[in-house]
């Protein structure tokens, strides 16, 4: 029931030796609110994380299910990435049940009929747990 914004950047290359510069070069020259260009530029790069995605919809549209799994995360240094800090999670997989706040009842009809207990999740914090805590 959360929200993301999604800003487009220019197209870009990620590739080895990229750094804090070249990403700050991106935001500067993207198409993207000049507030917004300010707060992104303040903000440093710590992760990437890759994943394979899945995506389903119920037949009425009222609820979005994404798998992921696959699960790969970068640690990100500001000057110079050579991408060798790797870490490879191929065992978990993170389904998301995805829905508009008023079938919140109604999405009980499917979470109760999963096979596995509910948690919370964020493969940002999963990433940031493996290479900083």
């Amino acid at each position: 029931m959360g929200s993301k914004k999604l800003l487009k950047l220019n197209a870009f290359q990620l590739k080895e030796g990229i750094n804090i510069l070249d990403l700050k070069t991106l935001i500067k020259n993207s198409d993207i609110d000049h507030k917004i260009q300010f707060k992104l530029e303040e903000q440093l790069p710590l992760i990437l994380n890759r994943y394979r995605r899945k995506y389903f919809e119920t037949k009425d549209k009222k609820f979005r299910i994404t798998i992921d799994d696959n699960q790969s995360f970068y640690k990100i240094n500001t000057f110079n990435n050579s991408f060798l800090q790797k870490y490879n999670d191929s065992s978990n997989v993170i389904l998301e049940l995805k829905y508009d706040k008023q079938f919140e009842k109604e999405s009980a009809n499917i979470t109760n009929n999963l096979p596995f207990r509910l948690t919370k999740s964020s493969k940002y914090a999963r990433g940031i747990e493996l290479f900083y805590i």
